[in-house]
């Protein structure tokens, strides 16, 4: 990425909200959000407005000072991105980043918001460098009382200029061994279901699985949930009220009409991707009822290949019916466009 300026978004823009107040806000994702130099405000005023609070973080900047600031918060979801519990392979991924100083402050914040209400979720990213290390992070996790860990699937999104050379991106891609990496995934939902762990599995592969035939009350489309009656289920606001039937839409997804995409700069979009107005400039309400996301929308109800491009869609919403064995799944959709062979079957 290039070296722009760092910006981060108004704390103030946030009382333009007040009148969305009660539903679920998703902060992270994109960016590490507590890179925000006023992160524990955000946290506070969105929970004193009753926000329902879904956070990702990958922990680098989670101190204890700011567990303790926002462990009052209304924190319902916690997802942390960590690729690996061996010291030298998460390092390798996530670069920068101190293993054991992350690890003691992920514990100090699960510890802290021990709590029935916070869900805790631990996103891996599953590449070559990891795909052997399933069962120790399922046995630190759980042992640890984390309530999911979902596998998924690295999608290659940039090669850079030398698209067939040594990239480094492309060797750690799981497509060429995903066999390998099935039967990996297989072992490890055997695992959680034979030994009645409390920690739930969660990846696109399970829905294709022929573990389901075997273990049908244990595998429900890409969750694997062994009989633990402590094992707790995860409410997925983002699926619950973007997926589903929408008169006139194409597809399974109701994203324009009930998602919004609040960036740093104010800017507001609809699916992630499509300009609708700015909090700077006007309220919430008129730019989601204004002339200009009004015209997106019926854009979208009438050009399917609008969806068809939408790689949140692709891997997101649509994760529970992601073809594993296709070659498109493991690559973004501009570079799949551009025709890149990059292996033969």
């Amino acid at each position: 990425m290039k070296n722009n300026k760092i910006e981060y978004i108004d704390t103030q823009l946030l009382e333009k909200l007040d009148s969305l107040k009660g539903i679920w806000i998703k902060i992270g994702s994109n960016f590490e959000p507590i890179m925000h130099p006023k992160f524990s405000d955000i946290i506070k005023t969105l929970s004193e407005m009753d926000f329902k609070i879904d956070l990702t973080t990958n922990g680098t900047l989670l101190t204890k000072k700011i567990t303790d600031q926002i462990a009052d918060g209304n924190l319902k979801n916690i997802t942390v991105s960590f690729d690996s519990i061996k010291k030298q392979t998460y390092e390798k991924i996530r670069r920068r980043a101190k293993f054991e100083s992350v690890i003691e402050r992920l514990l100090y914040f699960r510890e802290k918001l021990s709590r029935e209400e916070t869900f805790f979720a631990i996103n891996t990213v599953l590449c070559r460098s990891n795909i052997d290390e399933i069962i120790e992070m399922i046995n630190y996790w759980n042992a640890n009382n984390f309530h999911q860990l979902r596998l998924i699937f690295m999608v290659v999104r940039f090669l850079g200029d030398d698209l067939m050379g040594n990239n480094e991106l492309l060797q750690e891609s799981l497509y060429p061994i995903r066999e390998y990496a099935f039967e990996k995934l297989d072992d490890a939902a055997k695992y959680v279901i034979n030994n009645r762990l409390k920690i739930t599995l969660n990846s696109p592969y399970y829905n294709w699985s022929e573990l389901r035939k075997a273990y049908p009350k244990n595998m429900q489309e890409n969750i694997v949930k062994s009989d633990n009656p402590l094992s707790s289920d995860y409410f997925n606001p983002g699926h619950y009220y973007q997926k589903g039937d929408y008169p006139g839409m194409q597809v399974d997804c109701r994203s324009p009409f009930t998602f919004a995409r609040i960036l740093f700069n104010g800017d507001v979009h609809l699916c992630y991707r499509y300009l609708i107005g700015n909090l700077n400039e006007t309220s919430f309400e008129d730019i989601w009822h204004g002339e200009k996301a009004q015209a997106l929308r019926k854009e979208i109800l009438s050009n399917v290949t609008v969806c068809d491009h939408c790689d949140y869609y692709r891997f997101c919403l649509n994760s529970s019916k992601i073809d594993v064995n296709n070659k498109i799944n493991y690559f973004q959709q501009d570079l799949i466009e551009k025709s890149i062979d990059i292996w033969t079957d």
